[in-house]
């Protein structure tokens, strides 16, 4: 879990927290810093990494980095990679175990980036486009597909967009 609401610059928080699946009904441990607070941000990961990308900072700014976590090491503070094609907020994220994608994003991007977990690069390759510009929507994906829906758009569509992680073709 990673950004949200929080007393000290309200709306906006960098701390990532770590809930154990064999004890799940323990409280949320903290266990890293972003490189800044943030909202409105997307996340993705595979078995050894988490991903987090753009977002809102408190001027009101969207910011374009995207940090990594270690999770064999999860107290240290997260690395900064990216950027994202472009800087926004409201943007959706999945992945498999090779590749994570952050979509969208106000104010109505349609570009999907393309972080490979393999080479962990510093910058991000811009794939897509989706078919219109949205924000606030949906994501999810299998082990060969990412699928991004729904949310906020320019122009109102319904429409389901399929990446293929093996091409990344729209």
């Amino acid at each position: 879990w990673c950004g949200g609401e929080a007393s000290l610059v309200p709306g906006y928080e960098s701390g990532v927290e770590r809930t154990d699946f064999a004890n799940d009904t323990a409280i949320a441990l903290p266990r890293t810093q972003l490189s800044s607070k943030r909202r409105e941000l997307g996340a993705a990961g595979n078995a050894n990494y988490g991903w987090f990308g753009g977002g809102r900072v408190p001027s009101p700014a969207y910011v374009s980095t995207i940090d990594r976590i270690d999770y064999g090491n999860d107290t240290a503070l997260a690395v900064i990679r990216g950027p994202l094609a472009s800087a926004r907020n409201a943007l959706a994220a999945t992945g498999n175990t090779n590749y994570g994608y952050f979509s969208g994003g106000y104010p109505g991007v349609a570009t999907a980036d393309r972080v490979d977990y393999s080479n962990d690069t510093p910058t991000m390759v811009a794939k897509g486009p989706l078919s219109a510009g949205r924000w606030n929507h949906g994501a999810t994906g299998t082990k060969n597909y990412a699928y991004f829906t729904g949310g906020e758009a320019p122009s109102a569509t319904s429409k389901v967009d399929r990446l293929d992680y093996t091409n990344d073709t729209a």
